[in-house]
């Protein structure tokens, strides 16, 4: 049994589930509760749902107990964008240039009982407008800057599944 939302990043990685967990049952007349994983380099982190109905997310600190899908959200593809943008260091207050690269990113919901793959799109992000803040990992190159997709193009996904 999962003890908070980010143990459950095994229904993403390798389509197992939790027999504890409540079984998904399609159309069962009120909103589906889901976490939602997202990796765009080495990691699955549990990501912020502020933008996405309520109901449809287990409230931060809220009990993995009830969760039925797994929304698994993962860059998939990059190139570069062709664009270039000054930022500054935030620490050191130095200059920085950071190169923007546009994005493929895998979106699926899974069932958390069984690890099924409910639906899966991929979905792409591309901007060639500087970001007014940029966050960057070490790990992925500090000067890349991963477009990301819009709430939106993942709740278009998603909701089919999530919603009653």
């Amino acid at each position: 049994m999962p003890r908070d939302a980010s143990e459950l990043e095994d229904v993403c990685t390798s389509a197992s589930g939790y027999d504890t967990l409540p079984a998904y049952v399609p159309g069962k007349g009120k909103p589906h509760k889901a976490v939602l994983l997202t990796k765009d380099g080495k990691y699955w982190l549990a990501s912020s749902t502020y933008d996405y109905p309520s109901a449809w997310f287990l409230p931060d600190k809220g009990d993995p107990k009830v969760v039925d899908t797994v929304v698994c959200d993962e860059r998939v593809n990059t190139a570069p964008a062709g664009k270039t943008c000054k930022m500054q260091d935030e620490t050191t207050k130095k200059t920085v240039t950071i190169t923007m690269y546009n994005t493929a990113y895998r979106v699926r919901v899974r069932a958390a009982h069984t690890g099924k793959t409910l639906i899966e799109r991929l979905v792409t992000a591309s901007s060639r407008q500087c970001p007014y803040l940029a966050m960057t990992f070490s790990e992925d190159g500090q000067n890349k800057y991963y477009t990301e997709p819009t709430a939106d193009q993942i709740r278009t996904v998603i909701k089919p599944v999530l919603a009653p």
